[in-house]
């Protein structure tokens, strides 16, 4: 069975610097989502769970050791210092997680490496589909356009270089593009100026 817990709101605290402060309110958050991690857990008679955290060591060195966990692995699939927002606390509170967590999990080997030089116990799982499988469910696809199609899978956010792929769009029309994921950074509008999107 699958259950979804929703967390309470907690505090946005980000902006602030590294310091008391920072730490005070960083346990408070850890004590609210925790509070309601543990009363969920109670309710549906789970022990010694295995707890995997997916990049987030924001609540993961709070709750690190909080749930009586056999078992907390750390799921690393970006790397912390370049995701946005992250950088003022992300990789001194994942360096915290990492002490903490019996196995890593990365998602490339660029990771791998990184993480293997502090974690004895770091594992690559690369990200993709057994296409064979997941084509068994979208039944006959009829291809009304015959262009060549690049695809693209993931957040539209700031690590993408706008104007680099306006170049290629540009210099390649008889190319089809086509973007799949969340829009997070408004430069990638832009891109619907393309017939060729």
């Amino acid at each position: 069975a699958v259950h979804v817990l929703t967390p309470p709101p907690t505090l946005p605290i980000n902006r602030l610097p590294p310091g008391r402060l920072y730490d005070a309110a960083l346990a408070l958050n850890g004590w609210l989502v925790g509070g309601s991690i543990r009363q969920a857990m109670r309710r549906l008679g789970m022990a010694e769970p295995v707890v995997r955290n997916a990049f987030h060591p924001f609540l993961g060195v709070p709750l690190a050791g909080q749930r009586g966990e056999r078992l907390l692995a750390y799921y690393c699939y970006d790397e912390i210092s370049a995701a946005a927002g992250n950088s003022r606390h992300g990789v001194r509170l994942e360096a915290q997680l990492l002490d903490r967590a019996g196995l890593v999990i990365v998602s490339s080997e660029a990771l791998l490496a990184s993480k293997s030089a502090v974690h004895l116990s770091v594992h690559l799982v690369e990200n993709g589909v057994d296409f064979d499988l997941f084509h068994q469910a979208a039944g006959p696809v009829e291809r009304v356009d015959e262009r060549p199609c690049i695809g693209y899978l993931g957040s539209l956010d700031d690590r993408l270089d706008y104007a680099l792929l306006g170049a290629v769009m540009e210099a390649t029309p008889g190319w089809r593009y086509l973007f799949v994921g969340r829009l997070v950074d408004a430069r990638a509008h832009a891109l619907r100026a393309y017939p060729n999107a």
